[in-house]
């Protein structure tokens, strides 16, 4: 693929980037350092085979805690997606109000209290099992 495409996706992703993301430069600014990284086919094909792989039907075999974190103002996964949660036994999901796709960067605080609040509660759970049993339960 010829430079001309890849300025052209730049450019795009760039014009769409505060449509994505509440902080948007320094999510485009990550992301191009990404993409630096990578080919514009791999990139593509990426993105190709999140449209083509359905798990929905393996949600319900899940037996580790899970924890979904969405963003309320998110264009691209609708937030509404977060009721497929209801399909994991030990699952919870938040949804952060000032977010959009990347809640992680949109608020960070708030996002990085509910990861170590999460770990921290679930780590209690998985005390009792030795580490094979443990590593196994997080596999399967």
């Amino acid at each position: 693929m010829g430079p001309q495409i890849s300025e052209l996706l730049r450019l795009g992703i760039k014009l769409f980037a505060p449509w994505i993301a509440g902080s948007w430069s320094e999510w485009y600014a990550l992301l191009m350092h990404d993409l630096s990284k990578m080919t514009l086919e791999s990139f593509l094909w990426s993105i190709h085979s999140l449209h083509r792989t359905d798990l929905r039907p393996r949600l319900g075999t899940l037996r580790m805690p899970a924890l979904g974190v969405y963003g309320r103002g998110d264009k691209i996964v609708d937030p509404r997606q977060s009721e497929l949660f209801e399909r994991i036994a030990n699952s919870r999901v938040e949804m952060l109000n000032g977010s959009r796709h990347f809640p992680m960067l949109d608020e960070r605080a708030k996002f990085s209290r509910l990861i170590l609040e999460f770990a921290q509660t679930n780590s209690e759970n998985l005390a009792y099992l030795s580490p094979k049993d443990y590593w196994q339960r997080r596999t399967y």
